[in-house]
């Protein structure tokens, strides 16, 4: 908003009883800030704020009687990211610091100049509004390198009929990968039917159809043949481990599974 050549770069709203000094800092300050005038009942304040949505309060105060204070402590607690800016005698400002220090952002003493009040207020909203650019600039940069890393991100497929193993492993690798988790060959080859992970974890000892069974089905089509897929099994006998190995799997663990062992076994599979 322009005013002659000035550029307005904020909406600041004038409060207090005494109407002659609000509106002399009213017409003392207008041509810096966007200006708004409210009495001293705190229904009409709170409704200008809602409508004019200041960037900055400033508010005459004239006693540091308890009933004032509370309901500067309530607009404080209601409209905690608007600023604050008292003006009183300097007694008053004194008592106020005192009882209450952290009210406002600044205290303005009387007898002020309308030029202090100005620089002092401008410095002030200048600072707060390249900290909050700050702020967001942060905010967005650390959410672009979130995208960028689930974008990233492996997809690891778990297949399993136990989901307190498809919990743990989700839980566990969730941080480093993007991982599905099904309970059957059946929800598998659905998945796999339009997405093609980096590396499949496949139980060996499935009742419905065994983690064999579900190999061979992947190594049926050529689109997924070259998946690597790792074995989880819960049988250490010696010719079944033969029976896994006979597959040719990318690898095999065995259950209960070793987190280490897990990490390092699925960060080796897909970095060859």
């Amino acid at each position: 908003m322009y005013k002659g050549a000035i550029i307005i770069k904020y909406k600041v709203l004038i409060g207090g009883a005494n109407r002659i000094i609000v509106d002399n800092l009213f017409s003392q300050v207008s041509s810096t800030f966007e200006c708004m005038t409210t009495s001293e009942n705190w229904d009409d304040i709170l409704c200008h704020i809602k409508y004019f949505k200041p960037d900055a309060f400033v508010y005459l105060i004239e006693s540091t009687f308890r009933d004032e204070l509370i309901k500067l402590r309530t607009l404080r607690n209601n409209n905690e990211y608007l600023p604050l800016f008292l003006i009183g005698e300097e007694d008053v400002c004194d008592e106020i610091k005192r009882l209450a220090p952290d009210i406002a952002e600044l205290f303005f003493k009387r007898p002020v100049s309308s030029m202090t009040i100005k620089e002092n207020i401008t410095d002030f909203l200048d600072k707060q509004k390249e900290a909050a650019k700050i702020m967001e600039d942060m905010k967005k940069a650390a959410q672009e390198q979130l995208q960028l890393n689930q974008k990233d991100r492996c997809n690891v497929l778990v297949i399993d009929d136990d989901r307190g193993v498809l919990k743990m492993l989700k839980e566990v690798l969730n941080t480093d990968y993007e991982v599905t988790t099904v309970t059957s060959g059946k929800w598998a080859m659905k998945y796999l039917e339009t997405k093609k992970p980096a590396l499949i974890l496949l139980d060996y000892e499935m009742p419905e159809e065994s983690g064999a069974e579900v190999f061979k089905k992947i190594l049926e089509h050529d689109e997924l043949k070259e998946i690597p897929v790792v074995f989880l099994t819960g049988v250490a006998d010696k010719n079944r481990i033969r029976e896994v190995l006979a597959l040719s799997p990318a690898g095999y663990l065995l259950k209960p599974i070793n987190v280490n062992r897990l990490k390092d076994t699925i960060e080796d599979v897909i970095d060859k």
